[in-house]
């Protein structure tokens, strides 16, 4: 995973000030005796001239961030929607409504070059199904193993004999994400459908097709399991934030 760090200040300011006026997706998390826990919240204010940021649970997470926040010193922070990852101290502590952080004093951000998409292809927690038809009008239903997934998107691998059922372009009307947490639902665009010959590398036994789907629609609760499910994959190297 390849981080980039930012230090400035102003900048650091504005960022954080951004996702509060979008109302941005924002996680905590942190591991405590051994058990990983974390919450879902959002961004309410931002002050330079106090140097520090609040933040409030979304909707029925209260109790989540009290439990979370209770006897901590820091907390991780992390920003899907711009791959920003930091570390804070809490300032003050109005719980469960409200905490406030002092600014971080450098902000990471994920190369979306190399993080955009995490490979799941061996993840068996995560499986996608939809239907496709051909050119016929036959419609075929699929279950497939999902080979990398990004907030924006996802890719799965077809045969020969399938390969018939895709064409770029054309629109999946609704894809089900399997996860852990959860099925999310959304309407894929087909943008490409490339040919894989197997070789060294990708430990493919045969020739396969390789469809890439970008998102069209996408509703607000699909969005959260899948930038949750994102997290769980990537966080286990984000100790390097802090190297």
């Amino acid at each position: 995973m390849l981080l980039s760090k930012i230090e400035d200040p102003a900048i650091i300011y504005e960022l954080l000030m951004g996702h509060k006026e979008t109302h941005s997706d924002v996680f905590i998390w942190k591991m405590i005796g051994g058990t990983e826990f974390l919450c879902h919240v959002r961004i309410e204010s931002v002050s330079k001239s106090r140097k520090d940021f609040s933040i409030i649970p979304v909707d029925d997470h209260e109790m989540e961030a009290q439990n979370l926040l209770m006897n901590q010193s820091y907390i991780d922070f992390y920003i899907p929607d711009s791959h920003l990852l930091f570390r804070c101290q809490l300032k003050t502590n109005f719980a469960p409504v409200r905490y406030s952080f002092h600014l971080p004093q450098e902000i990471s951000q994920v190369d979306r070059r190399s993080t955009q998409r995490i490979s799941t292809y061996e993840d068996s927690d995560l499986q996608i199904s939809f239907s496709s038809q051909n050119e016929r009008g036959q419609n075929q239903q699929f279950s497939k193993p999902c080979f990398d997934l990004s907030g924006g998107g996802l890719s799965f691998y077809i045969s020969r004999m399938e390969k018939k059922f895709f064409r770029e372009g054309e629109v999946l009307k609704e894809v089900s994400i399997s996860t852990p947490g959860g099925c999310s639902k959304v309407k894929a665009e087909m943008i490409l459908v490339k040919e894989i010959e197997p070789n060294e590398f990708n430990g493919l036994p045969y020739r396969v097709w390789r469809v890439c789907c970008r998102f069209k629609e996408i509703d607000e609760s699909s969005k959260h399991l899948l930038d949750k499910f994102i997290l769980e994959k990537i966080k286990g190297e984000l100790h390097v934030i802090n190297a």
